[in-house]
């Protein structure tokens, strides 16, 4: 029973000691599985992955970025795989160039995942701790027509009001010139 209890206690100090060496760090996109890239067959897009490192231990952390899975779809365009990602930051910029095949078939989905792996410091300490995070970007196949985004169907409909608009107040003031004399 005395082992017992030591042996708890001897984990129980263990783990207060390398709670503060843990990194949390993360990605994020502007796609996930409710809000899917929405790309046209055979189009190509370049998406931006963006590294966080905003909790932990107060260093900046090392991560290597690789397409785990969809490489027959994706591609990393960074020449440099290896991200430097200081303490605080929630915008380092990881851009992949995404490309659906030309015989992808209209409501088709793929997903994209990608892998950022810690890499650890080479400060040749005994015991050293990595992580990594994995990001998902699903990719939905449309039909060439449906690919607007939100930006583009508010700029539509702005410009349809103000044709509308512009009609509307041509045809009152004719009107009125013309009743005036």
């Amino acid at each position: 029973m005395n082992i017992n209890k030591l042996s708890v206690g001897v984990l129980y100090v263990l783990f207060i000691l390398f709670v503060p060496l843990a990194d949390a760090f993360g990605a994020s996109a502007d796609y996930w599985d409710d809000n899917p890239l929405r790309l046209d067959a055979g189009t190509l897009q370049e998406v931006e992955i963006r590294l966080q490192n905003l909790a932990g231990s107060s260093e900046d952390i090392l991560l290597r970025a690789s397409i785990q899975e969809g490489k027959e779809f994706a591609t990393l365009i960074d020449s440099d795989l290896d991200y430097r990602v200081p303490f605080g930051s929630e915008n380092v910029p990881v851009k992949l160039l995404v490309e659906v095949p030309k015989d992808a078939e209209p409501g088709s989905v793929f997903e994209i995942i990608v892998s950022f792996d810690q890499l650890a410091a080479s400060d040749d300490s005994f015991l050293q701790l990595a992580g990594a995070v994995k990001k998902k970007i699903p990719v939905e196949v449309v039909k060439g027509d449906s690919v607007l985004d939100s930006s583009s169907s508010v700029l539509i409909i702005i410009v349809l009001v103000s044709v509308c608009l512009a009609v509307a107040l041509l045809v009152y003031f004719r009107k009125r010139k013309h009743s005036n004399f």
